[in-house]
């Protein structure tokens, strides 16, 4: 492969997973109970929402890829069409707009990613850089200048830093080019302070699907306010969420026996056709577009940690909300659902952090809306 080819397909990859949201939303119907027999049950409820069809332009979404809580309580919510971050109070009212569309000083030319910091900085990872804002929204510059290969799947962990995932394409004099995939921690500008995983494969334009496994759709990622990272294997095969300490050792993994749930043949071709068509109306070239879905649906789809320490997973098994919480140490405690949502939960993403617990849907009847929650009291 030609090295001039390399950055082009590299900055394809990253826009391609900010697109997906890191996973394909279509999982598959599947027929197990929903959460664990025998264990606490609890359920979620929604207390509000924020988001309209027509009206008021400060609550009509066009896009949304991520929602966040700031230590003010706010929720910003990170709309790619307009390249922004709508930001609310507790109460649901608009607050203010973070950055837009453009290329001027603290404007944004193809947003990727965003978090919020447990300080309150806003981070948009776009096209240029890393751009940060206060939470009024004044811009702050722009630090770690990517133009190629921006990290991606921002979260923030500890006081001030953030973990991102982030893939390059290299050249090899053997195997024509490599694919290196790391998730780390950036306590600043520079590079990161730690790694916590690394890969590196043969870049093989024959295996789209292989190389996106591997790298942007390889994990779920969140962190606490103690600057631990926690990482679940987008598997379908094991539960399981990996504990990394500041110093990114591995302190504990926790699994738990999850039955398999296998897609229906009518959801796999669904799931192929939309990724495909998808890669195509991008203009994917030097990469044969056939993108093959695993048969099974992958066991966790959302990770986070409360204000309570607790971890909580959402089962890629279920089709409705369904999340199994446990202890730092591991420890099962209790299993979380919502009521009433039913088969549309398959298309919802979730954040849940120790400043609160939002959902939005990918795929909505109508129209984007975003729902405040809270877990209920008791079983």
């Amino acid at each position: 492969m030609k090295r001039s080819h390399i950055p082009a397909i590299a900055v394809f990859l990253a826009f391609l997973i900010a697109a997906c949201g890191g996973e394909d939303q279509r999982p598959a119907a599947g027929d197990e109970p929903a959460g664990l027999s025998g264990g606490p049950r609890r359920s979620i409820a929604i207390t509000d929402s924020i988001g309209v069809e027509l009206g008021d332009s400060n609550y009509v979404f066009g896009a949304i890829d991520n929602v966040c809580f700031g230590p003010d309580g706010n929720l910003y919510v990170f709309d790619l069409s307009r390249a922004a971050v709508m930001v609310y109070g507790p109460d649901g009212e608009f607050v203010g707009q973070i950055a837009r569309r453009g290329e001027g000083p603290g404007e944004i030319s193809y947003p990727l990613s965003m978090t919020v910091l447990n300080n309150g900085t806003v981070i948009i990872c776009a096209l240029g850089g890393f751009h940060n804002y206060s939470p009024e929204g004044e811009f702050l510059g722009v630090t770690n200048e990517y133009y190629q290969n921006p990290p991606m799947n921002l979260a923030a962990t500890g006081d001030s830093s953030m973990l991102a995932a982030k893939l390059s394409i290299v050249p090899d004099e053997d195997a024509g080019a490599l694919v290196d995939f790391w998730v780390g921690r950036f306590d600043g500008p520079g590079e990161p302070a730690v790694r916590f995983v690394t890969d590196r494969i043969p870049f093989d334009p024959q295996d789209l699907t292989g190389m996106l496994e591997r790298t942007w759709m390889a994990y779920c990622i969140t962190g606490d306010l103690e600057g631990r990272a926690y990482l679940a294997p987008r598997s379908s095969e094991e539960f399981r969420i990996d504990v990394y300490s500041l110093d990114g050792e591995l302190a504990r993994s926790i699994r738990l026996d999850v039955p398999r749930a296998g897609k229906t043949e009518e959801e796999i071709q669904e799931e192929k056709d939309w990724m495909e068509m998808h890669l195509t109306n991008m203009g994917v070239s030097g990469v044969v577009i056939e993108y093959e879905p695993d048969p099974f649906r992958t066991m966790i789809r959302d990770l986070g940690v409360d204000a309570e320490g607790r971890i909580w997973a959402r089962r890629g098994t279920e089709l409705d909300p369904v999340f199994e919480v446990f202890s730092l140490q591991g420890e099962h405690l209790f299993t979380a659902e919502i009521p009433g949502v039913g088969d549309q939960g398959q298309f919802w993403r979730f954040e849940i952090d120790d400043h609160g617990m939002a959902a939005f849907s990918t795929n909505p009847d109508l129209y984007q809306q975003v729902y405040l929650l809270q877990l209920q009291e008791g079983t």
